[in-house]
């Protein structure tokens, strides 16, 4: 594949020989890195997915997720305050200091 240089043909042909190849070898390196980087990208991509699968998201069982990445469960709310209820009678136990 030919790369699409900034300058003319006959720019081109006017240019060193030694220059030349310089400029083809740059321009083979930059494909090669860059289907490297490529390949990388789908690397991490692919190993992002692997470490982000628990036991929601895959047939794992939920014993092999960590406890520290384990979904906190929330209580449920009771529609009712805190406390005794109304008509409750209260338990105190008597005063040590009061005189009998």
């Amino acid at each position: 594949m030919e790369a699409k240089r900034p300058f003319s043909d006959t720019d081109w042909r006017k240019t060193p020989e030694p220059a030349k190849e310089y400029i083809v070898g740059l321009e083979r390196q930059v494909t090669e890195l860059t289907s490297k980087v490529d390949q990388l990208f789908k690397r991490v991509e692919e190993l992002e997915n692997r470490i982000n699968k628990n036991s929601s998201n895959s047939n794992k069982p939920p014993s092999s997720d960590l406890p520290y990445k384990r979904p906190k469960k929330k209580a449920k709310k009771s529609k009712l305050k805190r406390g005794a209820r109304k008509g409750h009678k209260g338990n105190r136990k008597p005063c040590l200091n009061q005189p009998k």
